[in-house]
Parts: C-alpha cells; structure tokens; sequence
C-alpha cells in the first residue's frame, strides 16, 4: 500500500482558506528583474509567503516514505546509482538550470518508476531532462522552444548572457551518453501529434501562466497510463505558485478519484508536487 496521502480535494480544500486570507498576494508575478534564485521583490512578499509555508502543509506527506514503498528492499542500490550518476552530472554541467539538487534527485526516482516513455514540458539548460533520462530506460520527449537569448530584457539573460541555448543542452546530453532524449524545439500546443498517445510521467515545467498551465494539462494528462506520474515544478516559487494552484485544482479536484496522493517534499525550496495514477 502506498503511504498515506490526503485525498486530493480534501488536500485542496485545506489550503483554500490560506489562498484567500492571503489574496494580496495573487497578483505577484515573476518579473524580469526578479532573480531566478527564487528571492521575493519585498521583505512584505516574503513574508507573506513565509505566513502560507506552514498552512500548505496541513496535510502533506514525507515522498521519502514514497521512495522507500516503490523501492523496498532495492532503495539502497537505486540511491547509490543516483549518487554515482550525479557525480557525473556535477562533472559535466557548466550552466546549471532553475531546479534545485533535491529536485533533480527527485525527478531521477520518478523518472525511474515510470511505467513508460517520459514527456518534460519546459527544458532551458537541460538539467531536469538529464536527471530524467538517467534515471529511466524509456524514451524522454523534451518540448522547449529554447529560442537564443538574444537581449538583455531575456528573463534568462542574468544567467545565460547572449547566446543560443541548444548547444548547452545538447552539449551536456552528449557529455553524459545520454541517448534516449528526444528533443521537440518547439512550443507544447504545437506538439500534440509528435507525443506518443500513452505516456508513463508528464513532467509539467513550461510556461507558468495559468491559462499556458490549463492547455498543458488538457493536451498531456489524459495520455498518462495506469500507474503513471504526473509531476508540476515550481509550487512555492514567488509570483508563479497562485496560478499553479490554481491549475492543478482545476484539473485534479474532480478527477480525485483517479489519482493518489499528492505527494511533495519536505523543505522549503523543495518545488516539486507529484500525483500518482
């Protein structure tokens, strides 16, 4: 049996009241001139993020508990193989992404559950999809238009300067041997038809607005199969977690029945929310 997880609507109903009584928040949006390090634009933003980080958690549950479940007797070597493979990783990367050490760990685990190919929305430097294709034998389809940086108004300019993007990507991928990526250049509402019909885990990381999360959704959940993951990133980031919320609750609320957890991690940078078909 998989540990305790609420129920999903019992889950969102609890952090319905915190969403509200923290309204002032909501319309906070990632900025340009917001570090991707995931600071707050004013000590008030922080702080009222830092008044809602313990209301979220009303009912959460340890993923490490899940890890021990999937894994069992096996964990010990499938954590040491992580460490050996992010050795590697951290010998080869020269423009880490926006997710944190934990958070490719995490996805690695996943990843390596999957009951089938792999699809990531949202790639950048390709660290996310390397911890992917490390951790699962399936084939990972990788969906960005990773356009140039090209000007300094670049959201990933501060990190990137001017510069194409693939040939960080594809450079790291070469690197690490990494064969089984499958790299889309293009935006996810054009790709429906090159995605296989059924996937194993989505690994939602693109465009953060709402409505760009709600299409994502509808185009991609639906291909998940029997005993896949659904994984969205970013759920405590600054001015991108009030439009996740409400994208997932969207979708998930009535189709709880469907779905077990969620599932996240402990910790406070830890971005990762993750349900299980």
């Amino acid at each position: 049996m998989i540990p305790y997880a609420p129920p999903i609507r019992e889950w969102f109903d609890s952090l319905e009241v915190d969403n509200s009584r923290y309204s002032s928040f909501r319309p906070l949006k990632m900025s340009r001139l917001q570090p991707l390090s995931g600071t707050y634009k004013t000590l008030e933003d922080q702080k009222k993020m830092d008044a809602l980080w313990p209301l979220t958690r009303v009912a959460e549950t340890n993923a490490q508990s899940y890890n021990e479940h999937v894994f069992g007797a096996d964990i010990s070597t499938v954590l040491e193989k992580l460490e050996e493979d992010t050795q590697r990783f951290n010998a080869a990367v020269k423009y880490p992404g926006t997710n944190s050490p934990i958070d490719r760990q995490r996805l690695y685990l996943l990843a390596k559950t999957s009951p089938g190919e792999i699809m990531e929305i949202g790639v950048y430097t390709g660290t996310s999809t390397a911890f992917i294709a490390m951790g699962t034998g399936h084939q990972v389809y990788a969906v960005d238009p990773n356009n140039p940086v090209e000007t300094e108004d670049d959201w990933r300019y501060d990190k990137l300067g001017i510069q194409p993007i693939m040939p960080i990507c594809e450079n790291l991928w070469s690197e690490l041997n990494l064969t089984n990526i499958h790299m889309i250049q293009d935006f996810s509402y054009n790709v429906c038809d090159r995605i296989p019909d059924e996937i194993g885990m989505l690994f939602l990381d693109g465009n953060h607005s709402l409505e760009a999360q709600q299409k994502d959704l509808e185009q991609y959940v639906g291909r998940i199969i029997s005993g896949g993951i659904f994984v969205t990133h970013e759920w405590t980031c600054p001015g991108s977690w009030v439009d996740t919320f409400d994208a997932m609750k969207g979708y998930f609320y009535d189709k709880a029945d469907e779905w077990i957890g969620p599932f996240r991690d402990d910790g406070y940078n830890y971005l990762l929310w993750f349900v299980k078909k």
